[in-house]
């Protein structure tokens, strides 16, 4: 495994040595993974311009050549059409997901942006630099440092470390292959569909039942994507709901009131 600091290269010398990789890669030379990034500071947000996951050949590789900015802003304008809401009303609404990370995140002392952007308006998200359009860069999620744990153990002993244990009642698992294995389900996440069912079958309880959701917001239309996914909101509706303050403090249920990966940060 051979990881190359590219920290100090820019983002065409990245794609250089990764085209090297490729190279290598085409040689049959087994499975690997490719990882350079190009990181531009703006406000204190990084944001990567490179995210390349390799198999064993040169084809696979080039099937799956795609970084993470440009699969979520796709999804963004596939959303769009699928819908038929026009591009603009949707990135106003993400921004509306942006702009409510950025509250919570704001007074979480463990978050990333702890004390900024409160009160970021959604003239400045629409306006900030373009990261994969039509993703600015406040649509997308900082890079952090940072680590936590969770302790797994048998309810008696968990009772004997903490007066207020918390209760695993349901999980669920599931995969859906490559992105272009999905195309005629996009921009719904099947494998999102069925591991919520499967928690939600395990712990007797329905979406209606949750109170709060700490999901995984990389970017603002991925959270739309997975309240939509979890059943929290119809398909197509779940913008509107952030614009009604339905997924707020008050609304049908409350959407990473910690500031989640977009404030609080993404390790």
């Amino acid at each position: 495994c051979f990881t190359p600091d590219f920290s100090k290269l820019s983002a065409q010398s990245v794609l250089v040595a990764l085209g090297h990789a490729f190279f290598t890669l085409s040689l049959g030379m087994g499975a690997m993974i490719t990882y350079g990034s190009y990181l531009k500071k703006d406000d204190n947000i990084f944001v990567s311009s490179v995210w390349i996951t390799g198999l064993d050949t040169l084809v696979s590789v080039l099937s799956c050549l795609m970084i993470f900015p440009a699969v979520f802003a796709m999804l963004t304008h596939l959303y769009s059409a699928r819908y038929g809401i026009p591009l603009e009303k949707l990135t106003e609404q993400m921004a509306r997901v942006s702009m409510q990370s950025y509250k919570y995140g704001s007074i979480n002392p463990k978050a990333h942006f702890y004390g900024k952007y409160a009160d970021i308006g959604v003239e400045k998200i629409r306006n900030s630099f373009m990261v994969s359009s039509p993703l600015t860069l406040h649509d997308c999620c900082p890079f952090s440092d940072g680590a936590s744990a969770i302790v797994l153990t048998t309810e008696e002993i968990a009772r004997k470390l903490t007066r207020k244990p918390v209760y695993v009642i349901g999980v669920g698992q599931s995969s859906a292959g490559s992105l272009s294995s999905q195309d005629k389900y996009l921009p719904k996440i099947r494998a999102r569909e069925v591991s919520a069912k499967q928690a939600y079958d395990m712990a007797g309880i329905k979406p209606e039942d949750v109170d709060v959701c700490e999901l995984h917001d990389c970017f603002s239309i991925a959270s739309l994507l997975a309240v939509e996914s979890m059943g929290f909101f119809d398909y197509g509706k779940s913008g509107e709901a952030w614009e009604k303050g339905e997924a707020d403090f008050g609304g049908k249920i409350v959407i990473n009131p910690s500031g989640g990966l977009k404030a609080k940060g993404h390790p």
